[in-house]
């Protein structure tokens, strides 16, 4: 079974970000209001039989939500905004039969956790998350959330405060790159270092992906 995830809420707002994730051989689309407006609710589309599949709601309304993968399986929802900024961790395990969404609580309560940061697996336990914004203010946080643990590991900072709602971050060989909002160009961390660097994009011909 193939299935699609969407992410969404109705509004009059016409303003949407549009993300694509793999699940297993699928793809995940999240669609994200970028005004104060909050979903509650996802909805799975099986695309071999056509047919929209059930889905348990979120534990909480929100918008401003960063997404991520891990392991093709597990949907893992980091921070978000609903009048305030949220700092909960939310996960939905696609394998499981009737899987709910689950509020994964950390070995201690951390309000680094904010909405539009940029999420990227980087290795077995490990998920990169940067950037973000808490209302309207930037931030230039990076942190390793590991999963085992349930733990964040401080990184250094970003060389440019920038929030990464808007795309997903790629790896190529050993870097993750990262387009952001603010800055223009990319933003770059080299998982064997845990340094970050800046591209401007007049230097995008230059970037080395070996």
């Amino acid at each position: 079974m193939i299935k699609v995830c969407i992410l969404c809420t109705l509004s009059a707002y016409r303003a949407l970000t549009l993300r694509t994730i793999p699940v297993h051989c699928a793809v995940v689309l999240f669609l994200i209001t970028t005004h104060y407006l909050s979903f509650h609710h996802l909805i799975l589309i099986d695309i071999s039989a056509k047919e929209w599949v059930g889905c348990s709601p979120l534990t909480e309304r929100k918008t401003g939500v960063s997404s991520g993968v891990f392991e093709e399986t597990v949907i893992y929802l980091f921070g978000g905004f609903n009048e305030f900024s949220i700092n909960t961790i939310e996960r939905l395990k696609t394998g499981e039969k009737d899987s709910r969404w689950e509020v994964v609580r950390l070995e201690r309560k951390d309000e680094k956790i904010i909405q539009g940061m940029g999420v990227k697996q980087i290795g077995s336990n490990e998920i990169l998350l940067f950037g973000g914004n808490r209302e309207v203010a930037l931030s230039d946080q990076a942190f390793i959330f590991d999963i085992s643990l349930l733990k964040l590991k401080e990184l250094e900072s970003l060389k440019s405060p920038d929030s990464f709602l808007q795309f997903e971050p790629k790896i190529v060989g050993a870097n993750v790159y990262a387009l952001g909002f603010a800055y223009n160009g990319l933003h770059v961390f080299n998982i064997k270092t845990k340094k970050w660097s800046l591209i401007p994009e007049s230097d995008w011909a230059k970037i080395k992906t070996a």
